[in-house]
């Protein structure tokens, strides 16, 4: 499989995920990634990617489903490893937050809490490990 495989079958997945979060009227989506696609490639004032960017079809795909859904989205992910919360696409997809959580060296965690009562439905703590480089 190459990458253009994985990249129609990670687009159709988000897709399906979204339809099926619809058609379930769910109050919000987490989406668990690996990759920060934010990091080099993403202009922030233009929410967007540059062409070459391997996140180009699934940041749009994933802004465009976000768009039909119009409920709030917590979006995890790792890879850089520094504690973080945005709005990666605020005019366009504000009810995306961006969540990226620890990693190593700095092993603290994060913790969640959802609350389908709360319009914000998310809640975001930190848990410092005191053990821990920071």
């Amino acid at each position: 499989m190459n990458f253009f495989d994985r990249d129609n079958a990670t687009i159709a997945w988000l897709g399906a995920s979204f339809d099926q979060a619809i058609e379930d009227s769910a109050k919000a989506v987490i989406l668990l990634i690996y990759a920060d696609m934010f990091e080099f490639n993403f202009i922030a004032r233009k929410e967007g990617f540059l062409r070459h960017s391997g996140y180009l079809n699934f940041g749009g795909a994933l802004v465009e489903k976000a768009e039909a859904f119009a409920r709030p989205i917590l979006l995890v992910f790792g890879d850089g490893h520094q504690f973080g919360i945005s709005r990666p696409f605020a005019r366009r997809a504000p009810n995306i937050v961006a969540l990226e959580v620890y990693g190593a060296p700095a092993m603290h965690s994060v913790e969640v809490e959802v609350d389908p009562e709360d319009p914000a439905i998310f809640s975001i703590s930190q848990v410092i490990n005191p053990d821990s480089p920071s």
